[in-house]
């Protein structure tokens, strides 16, 4: 057993503790996420209607929600904005 091998165990592992995943949940979910991706290829248009980065109200939103306090921002939001 290779180290690389044993560190993506422990992580794999040490994931299934913090979600509560049992490994045939896990592997359901694996299933679910293929079969999922899957389905984009071959419907992307789909995907396209699921994407929340477009203006889907025609109305200008309310001037205390136009700006997002600094605090409220994730750093990698911020370098993708600057």
């Amino acid at each position: 057993m290779t180290c690389k091998s044993l560190a993506q165990m422990i992580e794999h592992h040490i994931f299934v503790v913090k979600t509560g995943l049992t490994p045939i949940a896990a592997s359901y979910g694996d299933l679910f996420f293929t079969r999922l991706k899957s389905h984009f290829e071959v419907n992307p248009r789909d995907l396209d209607l699921l994407k929340h980065d477009k203006l889907l109200s025609k109305t200008a939103p309310e001037t205390h929600l136009k700006e997002i306090p600094e605090y409220l921002v994730d750093p990698k939001t911020q370098e993708t904005c600057i």
